[in-house]
C-alpha cells in the first residue's frame, strides 16, 4: 500500500515539474474607435481558451506551451487574428493591446418584389445588386489597406499582419 501511494504521488508530481506552463496576457480593442472589446475569444489551437472581460483584458494559462502553438483571437464581425512563434524565454507573455479590425459591412437586404413582367423593376434590382457588390468590395479593399499598414509593437519591435493567413509572426522582425 505504501509503495502504491509513493508511485501515485510520483506520477502526479513529476509531470508537472517538467511542464512548460505559460501565462499569456493582453487586452483587445477596436482599432477604429480605440474602445476595449469585451467577450473576445482567445484560444490556442482549439485546446485552451479564455474570453476577454468587460474591459477587454484576458489572461490565458496554458500548460505544455510550445513555440509552434498559435494564439487565435476571434470576435464576431471582426478580422480574425493569429499570433505565431511566441517567445519561450519567459513564463509570462504580455501581448499588450491587440487591435481588432471590423470586417463586415452588412448586406443590404432590400428586395424589390418584382412581378415577372415588370422589367423596369428587375433592371433597378440588378443595378442595386451591382452597386451593393461594388460598395462591399471597396469596403474590404479599404479595410485590407488599413490592416496591411498597421504595425503591431511587441517587445519594442514592429510586426506587420500577414493578410493571407491573418498572422502576426513574432519570430521575425518584419517592420517594413
Amino acid at each position: 500500500m505504501n509503495r502504491f501511494i509513493s508511485i501515485l504521488i510520483f506520477c502526479l508530481i513529476i509531470p508537472n515539474c517538467f511542464s512548460q506552463s505559460k501565462i499569456i496576457k493582453g487586452y483587445t480593442f477596436d482599432y477604429s474607435t480605440n474602445s476595449r472589446l469585451a467577450a473576445a475569444l482567445i484560444y490556442i489551437d482549439s485546446l485552451r481558451g479564455a474570453i476577454s472581460d468587460s474591459n477587454g483584458d484576458f489572461v490565458l494559462r496554458v500548460d505544455n506551451f510550445s513555440q509552434s502553438d498559435t494564439i487565435r483571437i476571434r470576435y464576431i464581425s471582426y478580422y480574425d487574428l493569429n499570433f505565431i512563434n511566441l517567445t519561450q524565454s519567459t513564463d509570462t507573455i504580455e501581448l499588450g493591446g491587440i487591435p481588432l479590425f471590423e470586417y463586415f459591412t452588412g448586406d443590404d437586404m432590400t428586395d424589390y418584389f418584382c412581378r415577372w413582367f415588370d422589367f423596369a423593376c428587375k433592371r433597378r434590382w440588378k443595378n442595386h445588386v451591382k452597386e451593393e457588390k461594388e460598395r462591399m468590395n471597396n469596403y474590404y479593399l479599404k479595410q485590407d489597406r488599413i490592416i496591411r499598414d498597421y504595425a503591431y509593437i511587441f517587445n519594442g519591435n514592429q510586426y506587420k499582419i500577414n493578410l493571407e493567413n491573418h498572422c502576426i509572426d513574432l519570430g521575425e522582425n518584419n517592420d517594413r
